[in-house]
């Protein structure tokens, strides 16, 4: 790392009054802690809960919140 920009975030982060907060995305823990994608959390979640047993239950869900998510999105559904 640039020395200039090290210091620059080392001066930052010494002025606030609490430490920041760091969000670490999916693609780190899913690579070094083998964790699941938000994806195979979410079915696994979906058959845990009983909601459907097969990944094409689950797929056929998701794909109608998406198109739901889209149409509500989408500038002809804004009143």
């Amino acid at each position: 790392m640039d020395e200039y920009v090290k210091r620059e975030l080392e001066r930052k982060i010494s002025s606030f009054s609490q430490l920041p907060y760091l969000f670490v995305g999916t693609g780190i823990s899913m690579r070094y802690s083998n964790a699941p994608s938000w994806d195979t959390l979410l079915k696994n979640i979906w058959k845990m809960a009983g909601l459907g047993d097969s990944d094409r239950e689950y797929e056929k869900m998701k794909q109608k919140i998406e198109n739901e998510i889209s149409y509500d999105k989408s500038p002809s559904s804004v009143g």
